[in-house]
């Protein structure tokens, strides 16, 4: 649209220059031929400067035209700088924030190793004294069948005895059984009293 403007305005100052140069050799004669030249080349250095003013004219809207579309882009990168350095600030913020929660989830993983492992340490002791406490019972069953059956035995020995009247039952045993029968006695008093 600029460029044709500048067209017609080109065309109408040639026409003014053609009208007065024609002008002045129809009303003048050969003796102004010189001025009627100085008039010509006066024109055509107006046109020249014409031109010149006209391109720079052209040349001052581009330019304003090219600065104003810079601007442009110079705002909308530093309306783009300014949105990054927000969200730059935003990531920042929550980096900040996992890196607390990270530090507070290894402060508690450590805690709960801790007690894992005391657990296990106490299940431990638990289990190693059920089993100590479990042997202790199995060598006590042991025991107390063992003094059972010897009772039963000793006990059926002294009733066969009485039953055939022995004046003396001491003299019926062995020194090695009587020994036994209060061995055996021994320890099921012993029982008996802890089974109280």
């Amino acid at each position: 649209m600029l460029s044709k403007r500048n067209g017609i305005r080109y065309t109408i100052a040639a026409l003014v220059i053609v009208i007065i140069a024609l002008s002045a050799v129809l009303a003048g004669g050969g003796g102004e031929t010189a001025d009627v030249d100085n008039e010509w080349r006066a024109s055509i250095e107006a046109l020249n400067w014409h031109n010149k003013y006209e391109a720079a004219r052209s040349e001052l809207a581009t330019l304003k035209a090219y600065t104003a579309a810079v601007a442009q882009q110079i705002e909308a990168r530093s309306k783009a700088n300014t949105d990054l350095v927000e969200r730059h600030n935003i990531l920042s913020g929550k980096y900040t924030a996992l890196t607390i929660e990270r530090s507070w989830l290894e402060e508690n993983n450590k805690l709960l190793q801790n007690s894992f492992q005391e657990i296990r340490r106490v299940l431990e002791d638990e289990m190693l004294r059920a089993t100590k406490k479990e042997e202790s019972w199995q060598s006590i069953d042991e025991e107390l069948n063992f003094v059972t059956a010897e009772l039963f035995r000793q006990n059926d020995k002294v009733e066969r005895l009485v039953a055939g009247s022995v004046d003396n039952i001491t003299d019926n045993f062995t020194a090695a059984e009587l020994d036994t029968f209060r061995l055996v006695f021994d320890l099921w008093y012993q029982v008996e009293y802890l089974n109280e």
